[in-house]
This record gives C-alpha cells, structure tokens and sequence, in this order.
C-alpha cells in the first residue's frame, strides 16, 4: 500500500454498522481493552479510531484512579470505625 492509499483510506468514514459492531465488542469486558490498545499503538491507519482508542483508554484509566480512590477511602472510614467501637467497648 502507497502512501497515497494509506491517507484515503485514513479520510474514509466509519459506516454506522461498522459502529454498532465495534459498540457491541466495547460492551464485552476486557475484550474492549484489548481492541482499544491494538488501535491506539497498533498501525491502525484510520485517525478517527486511533484517537478514539487513545480517549477511551484515558477514560479507562481515570475510572480505575477513582475506583481505587473510593476504596481506600471507605476502607480507611470503616477501619476507623470498626477501631473507635474497639476502643469503647474496652
């Protein structure tokens, strides 16, 4: 493939039945990672998908952040509360 078939097929648009089969593997839980690594550091030559991958993983990785955040967070306020009804009952 020349450069030139490379960039038109890199302009050409995704079809609304390629979206919904993509949508429906994104539902399918780390099979969506998966696809979404292979087109953000894959050669994946359609943009559109490669910053699509590359937003998706950022949203991966900010819902995991917050996720472990909440859990220390209610770990570390049962704890405390489990530790001040030892400490009464003593």
């Amino acid at each position: 493939m020349d450069n030139q078939e490379m960039a038109a097929q890199d302009q050409q648009p995704i079809s609304v039945g390629e979206w919904v089969l993509y949508l429906f593997l994104f539902s399918i839980p780390f099979v969506n990672v998966i696809i979404l690594c292979i087109w953000a550091f894959g050669s994946e030559p359609n943009q559109t998908k490669k910053n699509f991958a590359r937003a998706g993983l950022i949203w991966i990785a900010a819902g995991i952040i917050f996720y472990l955040l909440l859990m220390f967070l209610i770990f570390g306020t049962f704890s405390s509360m489990m530790h001040d009804m030892n400490m009464q009952t003593v």
